[in-house]
Parts: C-alpha cells; sequence; structure tokens
C-alpha cells in the first residue's frame, strides 16, 4: 500500500499487522482515523519498526520507510486491536455517562481493567491503547505477566494476598486493594524491603457480610487504616468492596452506598478517600453511589480462557 501524508487508510480488522510504503511522508505527518474525543488511543502518531526480514524499499531519498506498523500509545488501531479498542471506547463512554447522571467530572474515576486468565499480549495492547491501570487477582499470573510488559503502567494486585506469597509481588505492584488485616499488613512492613517504592493500599471490605469473601469487618476499618498510617511501605489510600454476589440494584446500590458513608469515617486518615467499587455488571450503579475506581474485566477484554 503506497500513499502520501494527505492520504490516510483504513486499516484493515483481519490483520495482526501491516506492511505499508510511505511516499512522501513522515511517520509523524500522519493523522489517526479513529481519533474522538472519548478515545484515548487516538492521538495522530503512527509508529512503526523496520522488519528485516522483508525487503527494503526506499522513497526517493533513498531512506527505507518499509515499516510494520504496530499499535502504541496515541497511535493506530490495527488489526485485532481494532475491537478492543472499540470495547474500551465503549466503557469510557459509559463512565463518562454515569458521571454525568452523579454531577460529576469523569477525570474523577479511574478505570482499572481487570485481565485475569487473559495473556500478556492483551495486556500490552491495553497498555498500548493507553490503559493505565491494570489489575489481577493472582500472584502467580502477576509473576508471569509483568516481566513481559513495557510501557507506562500500574499493576494492582486485587485478589486476595497470602502472606508467603508478598515477597514475590511487592516489587511487581504499584496497588495492593486487598488488605484485609492486621497480620497482612505487619507481614507486609517486614518484606518492606522487596518493594520498588511507595506501595498504595486500600482497605478490602465485606460489605455485605457474606461468609464466601474475603475482605475485613466494617467495625474493623479504622483499626487496619491507623495501622497502615504508621506503615513506612502502605501508603492508605481508601477502601475496596465487592457487591453482594447475586444481588439486585437495590441490594447493590446499598453496599456501595454502605461504604461511601464508611469513607468519610477515616478522612481525618485519609484526606481523600478512593472508594474501589463496580466490576463489569455495576460499574455504572458504582459510580453513581461515588466510586473513584472501577474495575472492568469481561465487559472490557471479553470472556477468559480457562483453557
Amino acid at each position: 500500500m503506497v500513499f502520501t501524508e494527505h492520504y490516510i487508510p483504513q486499516f484493515s480488522t483481519s490483520n495482526e499487522a501491516l506492511i505499508v510504503h510511505f511516499t512522501g511522508a513522515s511517520t509523524s505527518s500522519l493523522i489517526c482515523p479513529h481519533h474522538s474525543p472519548h478515545n484515548r488511543a487516538c492521538g495522530g502518531t503512527l509508529h512503526g519498526r523496520r522488519n528485516p526480514a522483508l525487503s527494503t524499499p526506499s522513497n526517493s531519498d533513498g531512506r527505507n520507510l518499509n515499516l510494520t506498523l504496530s499499535l502504541k500509545k496515541e497511535g493506530f488501531i490495527l488489526g485485532g486491536m481494532n475491537e478492543l479498542a472499540q470495547r474500551l471506547s465503549s466503557v469510557q463512554e459509559r463512565i463518562e455517562r454515569a458521571c454525568n447522571r452523579a454531577g460529576r467530572s469523569p477525570g474523577s474515576v479511574r478505570l482499572v481493567a481487570v485481565t485475569k486468565m487473559h495473556p500478556p499480549e492483551t495486556l500490552q495492547q491495553l497498555i498500548d491503547l493507553g490503559v493505565e491501570d491494570i489489575g489481577e487477582n493472582k500472584v502467580q499470573e502477576i509473576e508471569a505477566k509483568v516481566p513481559r510488559l513495557s510501557g507506562d503502567y500500574a499493576m494492582h494486585l486485587i485478589g486476595h494476598l497470602q502472606t508467603n506469597k508478598i515477597g514475590k509481588v511487592l516489587p511487581l505492584v504499584k496497588w495492593i486493594q486487598s488488605i484485609d488485616s492486621l497480620r497482612l499488613i505487619e507481614a507486609i512492613d517486614k518484606r518492606k524491603e522487596r518493594a520498588s517504592g511507595p506501595i498504595q493500599a486500600l482497605i478490602e471490605v465485606n460489605a455485605t457480610s457474606e461468609k464466601s469473601k474475603t475482605g475485613a469487618a466494617p467495625s474493623d476499618v479504622r483499626a487496619l487504616c491507623e495501622r497502615i498510617a504508621q506503615s513506612p511501605i502502605l501508603k492508605l489510600r481508601g477502601l475496596m468492596t465487592l457487591g453482594p454476589l447475586g444481588g439486585d440494584e437495590v441490594q447493590v446500590r446499598a453496599a456501595f452506598g454502605m461504604l461511601q458513608k464508611l469513607s468519610l469515617s477515616i478522612t481525618d486518615l485519609c484526606r481523600e478517600p478512593e472508594l474501589s467499587m463496580g466490576m463489569s455488571s455495576d460499574f455504572e450503579w458504582a459510580i453513581e453511589e461515588g466510586a473513584t475506581i472501577v474495575r472492568v474485566g469481561t465487559t472490557l477484554v471479553g470472556q477468559r480462557d480457562y483453557s
């Protein structure tokens, strides 16, 4: 495919990569055809890399401009990336609409992409699309995926943390959203040298008192927050919860509303507590109830691969 700086192609979704020949154009002069106010994947820069396995025709200036295009932050959407980019745009638009209904700024909500059971390639695609926060449930998956990722992102552990896994996970995460006991806080402090920097911490609260769930009882939250305030490595950022399993809208909103009210009791320890609540099925309700962090998995990245 040959085009000038005035011709922007519409890329096929059937290819994982596309080989193009530029004629008289620099990559920085190209404009992303997918640009919209709601699509953070777009910003106008087309990135490429040489593919030495291919022939290398040159333009009139003798420069090799045979590039294998790859999606980078603020870049083009190519091949299988197209569907993921569309899903991301849809989620961002839903976040914006929920914020508008609640009279809030869309910038007040952080999207954490939950990628449990998805390959590192999916995480990298999300990062390249501009997603800044990735959430994983298991330490084993974080260990396997983080070394294969590049770019500007923060890894969140959102699942239960066993004390024997602390040393493995601290170097790899920026956030732990599942602090639920004094014993866990003390064990993290003892391994503080393993962390690459301060760890942003959320207290996981079992807002519905379901026996099948982990999380601290609401009555224990104050003591846990006070202990984190003394930690040399953990920085108290707020609270996290899950809606009731199988709950209807009234029940789910009640759980989220309870967490929001609970956060008011710790503002002397954490000036503006983050509220991590809401997943694929209920993140819009969560935003309307005050969520500042939503954890979206299936709606964003599709069904998990358990094979």
